[in-house]
């Protein structure tokens, strides 16, 4: 049973708002921060999300059934695609400037899910095809639903952006309707429509700096003076409003201040130089692991832990640093403690089951195992799971299971060769009727229906 730790109140709603959403630091299957266009960072999901849930309550939308996306892209941009997936560009989360911005963007493109205007993105995959935006968009999915940014990374390129564009684009009308939307669900939740305004306003003037990059935002979102009157009329009328809650505050500071030490890490160094807030510490941590200061990084990662023993992703942050710098064995402990800091949150227990997989200590491969089959109700899209599972499986000489998991992590990954005929070998292999049988069975039909 673990110690219970009483939390300061503004932490502990922090805390509290992250684990509903969090998770730990993944990117297609390897750590976070690696690489290719969508990031996993559950805390920075989970700030998102709680930013999100206020909005998504107001408009009647199931909470869980909205995900929250990161494209690792500096362009200042959010979009909705692939059903009810809101992508948020690290560009756009470096450009706002206060938790009401962030939630302004959000609520607009919820109006986009409610308003149904995905509809017109499915047409235009139809109409568009000639001009390979139909792979493109393809592409841009299969990354994010199956967690494997590699799947569609190689097909947005080049002459692909302008009709990347054009699909993620929406007409006037359907931007004033979600604008209309997201002033309507904030002020439902209590909350000002101020930060979309000064948002918008900072795009459309070019306040700032911008330089271009907002042209992302503003070739995907028509802006018009109209509209930007319409959300400054709706902020002068605003009345009885609540203020946002510090919480949203500290949550945003945290999100910023990892993000730039992802996209800038140099940058990150020289601003928080010398500051020891905690979000600027912990931006130094990211920046000076991203530079390779390794004990650097793990000096302040033990500051950060020390001041906050709650924190699970001060923790895991940690073990992750040891895991990438092959300390495996110390990692382990660290992941355990994370794993149970945050209640069980799905991917820092594939992160653990990794850690245990990787030590290559055979008694400890059915809790890997167990560990990656309770994570997989959440992230059982996640190509890397069912790879571990195979390796997992591989190791314990279950040789059916271990080659039905590796069919599991190709079709995620968009390899559909390579995953029937795994798929097939695991039928072959597995005793007839048997669940692993039955998995096999269902998994062929369904890739043969692709």
């Amino acid at each position: 049973m673990g110690m219970k730790i009483r939390l300061p109140g503004l932490l502990r709603k922090v805390c509290a708002i992250l684990l509903l959403t969090g998770g730990a630091l993944w990117l297609s299957g390897s750590p976070a921060f690696a690489g290719t266009a969508i990031l996993r960072d559950a805390e920075i999901e989970g700030v998102l999300a709680g930013f999100a849930r206020p909005v998504m309550q107001a408009a009647g939308i199931p909470e869980r059934d909205v995900r929250m996306h990161i494209v690792d892209d500096v362009g200042v941009n959010a979009f909705v695609a692939g059903g009810m997936n809101i992508f948020i560009n690290t560009g756009l989360i470096l450009e706002t400037r206060a938790p009401l911005e962030m939630m302004g963007v959000i609520a607009h493109e919820t109006g986009h899910i409610a308003g149904a205007h995905l509809i017109g993105q499915r047409e235009a995959i139809s109409n568009a095809s000639a001009q390979a935006l139909l792979a493109m968009v393809l592409g841009t999915t299969a990354a994010v639903v199956s967690g494997n940014s590699d799947a569609g990374g190689a097909i947005i390129l080049g002459g692909q952006e302008m009709a990347r564009r054009g699909f993620l684009s929406f007409s006037r009308s359907q931007e004033s309707s979600a604008d209309q939307a997201a002033i309507a669900y904030l002020h439902r939740a209590g909350f000002s429509v101020s930060g979309l305004e000064t948002f918008l306003a900072r795009l459309l003037h070019n306040e700032g700096g911008l330089a271009g990059v907002e042209q992302d935002y503003l070739s995907t979102h028509p802006l018009t003076d109209d509209r930007l009157s319409a959300v400054t009329s709706a902020v002068k009328s605003e009345e009885g409003l609540q203020a946002l809650p510090d919480v949203y505050g500290d949550m945003f500071d945290r999100m910023k201040a990892k993000t730039m030490a992802y996209v800038y890490p140099e940058s990150a160094l020289r601003l928080y130089e010398g500051k020891d807030s905690v979000s600027a510490l912990y931006g130094r941590a990211v920046a000076l692991w991203r530079r390779k200061k390794i004990p650097d990084a793990l000096a302040i990662c033990d500051s950060l832990m020390a001041r906050e023993a709650w924190n699970p992703f001060f923790v895991e942050l940690k073990a992750q640093i040891l895991m990438e710098d092959g300390k495996v064995a110390k990692a382990i402990p660290l992941y355990r403690q994370a794993y149970e800091k945050a209640g069980g949150i799905p991917l820092i227990g594939v992160s653990l089951a990794h850690a245990l997989i990787e030590s290559g200590q055979p008694d400890v491969l059915d809790e890997a195992i167990v560990l990656l089959e309770r994570a997989s109700s959440r992230e059982g899209r996640m190509p890397e799971l069912h790879r571990l599972l195979a390796v997992a499986y591989g190791q314990k000489g279950e040789e059916g299971l271990a080659v039905l998991h590796a069919a599991g992590g190709a079709a995620l990954s968009g390899d559909m060769a390579l995953a029937i005929s795994q798929a097939q070998r695991a039928s072959d292999l597995l005793p007839t009727g048997s669940p692993g049988w039955l998995r096999a069975q269902d998994l062929l039909l369904s890739l043969k229906k692709q």
